[in-house]
């Protein structure tokens, strides 16, 4: 208390040993500062070299979420421990895992398709292609990309009949139309005269052969 009020609680008679002592807040005592860690250069870092492939080649690789290739194959160097990887590419089913990096290792991933291929033939070749009534090419058409479903293919020639199947595709079927044009017949009647207009009897020559 201040030096006023004591004296003033003196002359009144006031014992001031009955007063409460007053306080300070309690402080722990110790050090302070950060921890010190250990740490050996030598030892070396917990990363390695990880090489990313696909079946078929191209295809983008993501890693924990976070865009890591942009084709296959590639290889980069990769913390140890367990990571989130994924594989992608158009019109194929992506592929996504976890996966424990260790050490040095190599990842190779096959991908379905979500197409079927569809090849056709014909004997003899160079005849018109119909796919569902539309033109595809001429054959031989080969690997042609279709979306799975149900198609009608057709070879047509002015010369032969049409001959064809009906096939149902599914993801990732690699199928093959193979046919053999049976030639449309035809007949051919001749007469020969001479300048009088009298019927005369002659051999007749077809592509050089009587």
């Amino acid at each position: 208390e201040g030096l006023d009020k004591l004296l003033a609680k003196l002359r009144q008679g006031v014992d001031i040993k009955k007063q409460p002592a007053v306080r300070g807040p309690t402080v722990s005592e110790g050090k302070i500062g950060e921890a010190v860690d250990e740490w050996d250069p030598s030892k070396p870092a917990a990363r390695a070299v990880v090489n990313f492939d696909s079946k078929p080649a191209g295809a983008v690789v993501l890693l924990d979420g976070e865009l890591l290739c942009k084709s296959t194959p590639c290889s980069r160097t990769i913390g140890h421990g367990r990571h989130r990887v994924a594989m992608k590419m158009e019109q194929y089913v992506g592929q996504e895992k976890f996966v424990d990096i260790k050490g040095k290792a190599a990842l190779l991933w096959t991908l379905s398709p979500r197409f079927a291929l569809l090849s056709v033939q014909s004997a003899p070749p160079g005849q018109t292609v119909m796919v569902n009534g539309k033109a595809a090419g001429t054959t031989p058409l080969e690997a042609r990309r279709v979306e799975p479903g149900v198609y009608e293919v057709l070879v047509q020639s002015q010369c032969h009949y049409d001959a064809g199947e009906r096939l149902v595709l599914k993801s990732g079927d690699d199928r093959a139309v193979s046919v053999i044009l049976k030639a449309k017949q035809g007949a051919l009647d001749v007469t020969a005269e001479d300048q009088g207009g009298n019927g005369l009897e002659a051999d007749v020559l077809v592509d050089g052969q009587k």
